[in-house]
């Protein structure tokens, strides 16, 4: 599959209006994630609008300007989560600064925001259809009993386009009760023909290396201190301007990378077999436009 497929009758935009919409909650490990977001990526200053969203007990939305937190009248829990994405799409799309492109993702992922302008730029004028874009992975359990069509987009970066999230809002809730979140986006998109685009990303803790993506996943399931870490030391690289200090922060990243790998248990066999997944999932990626035409 091509990166984009850019077509000349589709303007590029100059700047794109670029909205991260991040999930978030009162979990001390989210906060703190959360917390090094805002302090590292995710400034004011940053060229993509970026808001934290929570669900509340309450009838009405509420935003608040100067903690960019989005409060939603949704429980929360993972099995609202596609309900307080839903509904924080239809609220950006009612703002006056109606973006172009919506991201959603969760506290422990990293993005660099000029690349990420960049590369939704390329990605506005790749088409005018309703589009579902980002890293495509497969789901194992069979839940919509079609076991052909399992792929989705991963949570960790969801790009949608206005038309992508005009189809959204007539999803029905209850039908995808207790599917994951992300599965939910990506099978209703799908089913409603949406242009399936695949986006790069860098996933640090599923391969150990570092390269400059849009977006890079950074959680992991065994330690859950390594993303804040993680993110430190990638924002602590993008911000040197000096070269030669820039290239030994990079090393100092594979070198935290090295060391995580070296304090796991079983590590050759699970590295093996992350390797293994990643190499059949990129191959799998290749098919999946072809799938869905």
């Amino acid at each position: 599959m091509n990166f984009f497929k850019t077509k000349e009758s589709h303007q590029a935009y100059a700047q794109p209006r670029v909205l991260v919409l991040i999930l978030s909650s009162q979990d001390p490990i989210n906060l703190r994630d959360e917390l090094t977001q805002r302090e590292t990526w995710a400034t004011e200053n940053s060229l993509c609008r970026v808001i934290w969203i929570r669900g509340y007990l309450s009838r009405e939305e509420f935003f608040d300007s100067s903690t960019r937190t989005l409060y939603l009248p949704v429980e929360e829990g993972a099995v609202n989560i596609l309900k307080k994405s839903v509904l924080a799409f239809d609220w950006a799309m009612r703002q006056p600064w109606k973006p172009d492109i919506v991201v959603r993702s969760n506290v422990s992922t990293y993005f660099e925001p000029t690349k990420l302008v960049a590369d939704c730029r390329k990605l506005i004028s790749s088409t005018s259809e309703p589009i579902l874009a980002g890293y495509f992975d497969r789901h194992k359990e069979d839940y919509f009993k079609d076991s052909t069509k399992r792929e989705f987009v991963s949570g960790a970066g969801i790009f949608l386009n206005r038309q992508s999230l005009e189809l959204l809002k007539d999803i029905d809730f209850d039908l995808y009760r207790n599917i994951p979140d992300d599965v939910a986006i990506s099978s209703y998109l799908l089913r409603s023909k949406a242009v399936p685009i695949l986006f790069r990303r860098c996933n640090l803790n599923l391969t150990g290396l570092f390269w400059k993506a849009s977006y890079i996943r950074l959680k992991s399931s065994v330690n859950s201190e390594l993303a804040s870490k993680r993110m430190k030391a990638i924002c602590e690289y993008y911000r040197e301007d000096n070269y030669c200090l820039r290239v030994t922060k990079r090393l100092k990243i594979y070198l935290n990378e090295i060391m995580y790998f070296l304090t796991q248990e079983n590590r050759r066999e699970r590295y093996f077999r992350l390797s293994i997944a990643l190499l059949l999932n990129n191959v799998r990626n290749r098919t999946i436009e072809f799938r869905y035409r």
